[in-house]
């Protein structure tokens, strides 16, 4: 593992810095301002969107995409797979501590100091999800991000690895697994059951719940990419 290939793996990834991080933020103002015009017009009762979920749907995206567009390009640098995957996951780091940064700041400024900007819209600052101090929602949103984009970098790693057919196949056994688990839940009343022992956890318990996830997606992903090809 050579640190100068890592840092030259992070920087290819920063010559996309639009769509790192100027991108998902155009999408998240964007739709904020709708929000905000339409909660104006409204203006008479609270408002909580889920339009701040656009930035991690745009991580899942990226996750998906970022192999295709700088894999071949850094092996070619000469960066070994190891390196590529070490500079991804410092480019991953920044980008999502960052966004976590500001989003669980805004979260504190819609909630504690503008009272929802005067129209009780409730954007950036959610029910449960909020909840706790400005670092606990920081750490809750960076993970969220973080596991999103390492989702979607492990469906990408597949393809990368085994082609259409390794991925169409993934796809079947997940829409299998999926399906079948739905169907028994519904059978034996399971759903009930699963959502009242998951609501006495708080959201940051919850959170910690999914580091295994996104150490699992971490690990595979690497694995994958150790026997891609170029």
């Amino acid at each position: 593992m050579s640190l100068t290939n890592i840092l030259t793996a992070a920087k290819i990834h920063f010559r996309g810095k639009m769509i790192w991080f100027f991108t998902p933020w155009i999408i998240v103002v964007g739709s904020f301002l709708i929000n905000l015009i339409i909660a104006g017009a409204i203006g008479d009762k609270p408002i909580y969107t889920g339009g701040v979920a656009a930035i991690y749907i745009y991580m899942l995206i990226l996750g998906i995409v970022t192999i295709k567009q700088t894999f071949v390009f850094s092996i070619g640098f000469s960066i070994r797979r190891k390196d590529y995957f070490y500079g991804t996951a410092t480019m991953v780091f920044i980008t999502c501590l960052s966004a976590a940064v500001f989003l669980s700041l805004l979260s504190f400024i819609e909630g504690d100091l503008f009272d929802g900007w005067g129209v009780e819209l409730y954007f950036f600052h959610l029910p449960y999800l909020n909840e706790g101090n400005i670092f606990v929602q920081a750490w809750i949103i960076f993970i969220l991000l973080v596991y999103f984009f390492y989702l979607g970098f492990s469906i990408s790693s597949v393809y990368r690895r085994f082609g259409k057919w390794g991925l169409t196949i993934l796809s079947i056994i997940t829409l299998f697994l999926g399906s079948a688990f739905t169907a028994l839940c519904m059978y034996f009343g399971w759903w009930t059951i699963l959502f009242t022992k998951i609501s006495i956890y708080t959201a940051l318990q919850l959170t910690w719940w999914l580091v295994p996830f996104v150490v699992i997606h971490l690990l595979f992903s690497y694995w994958m990419l150790r026997k891609a090809t170029v």
